[in-house]
């Protein structure tokens, strides 16, 4: 996947011409601004990191630079979705983000044979999806 859906998104996008990533965020309704296509990566400037956030379609998609390609990652966080899943939110603090206190994340949870445990089922991390912002005004 090498696209973005255009879509109004909190996140932030870090380009490979900047200092400090732009922060996609309107602290009164929680909507950024609209995305959409990813620049290509064969011209400056490009995405080296971005975390992108749909509320309105609770979907979360990352955005890595890695040798000269994309990687994208998009899972949905919709209520429908994480039935049933194992997973759990974590906090992070911010870099270069002064608006912000911290960035959520759901990090699942997947069952896997362990040949260490036996070849019992055990779980093991697996996707970490932002979810969204948590402001200067929000309690961590």
């Amino acid at each position: 996947m090498n696209n973005i859906p255009a879509s109004k998104y909190e996140g932030y996008i870090w380009m490979s011409d900047a200092t400090a990533p732009e922060v996609l965020h309107e602290p009164k309704d929680f909507l950024g601004k609209e995305y959409g296509p990813l620049p290509s990566t064969t011209e400056n400037p490009f995405v080296i990191e971005a975390q992108l956030y749909d509320p309105a379609s609770h979907m979360s998609y990352g955005v890595k630079h890695v040798d000269g390609e994309y990687i994208v990652t998009e899972v949905d966080l919709s209520k429908e979705a994480l039935k049933g899943c194992v997973y759990e939110e974590k906090t992070f603090l911010p870099h270069r983000m002064e608006s912000i206190s911290a960035l959520r994340f759901y990090q699942f949870w997947r069952e896997e044979d362990d040949e260490f445990c036996d070849n019992m089922k055990v779980l093991q991390p697996k996707e970490l999806a932002f979810a969204g912002f948590i402001t200067k005004e929000e309690k961590v």
